[in-house]
């Protein structure tokens, strides 16, 4: 009945975690794909959408199941 906004720029985390991580160098890759401090600044701004005075109402679906 609500959802969470994503940032702009989630895809970077997204791509972050589902890289592949079978060798050193593949872990030195990942981290091309989000730096720290942008990847802190996601997950901080993700956290902040996840309050409950954030989050999306999603009024179709609760007017659906009614």
């Amino acid at each position: 009945m609500t959802g969470v906004a994503t940032p702009d720029g989630w895809q970077q985390v997204v791509d972050f975690v589902e890289a592949p991580r079978g060798s050193y160098k593949e872990i030195r890759d990942a981290r091309s794909h989000c730096s720290p401090v942008r990847g802190k600044e996601l997950l901080m701004q993700y956290v902040e959408n996840s309050k409950a005075a954030n989050m999306l109402i999603h009024n179709d679906y609760i007017k659906a199941i009614m």
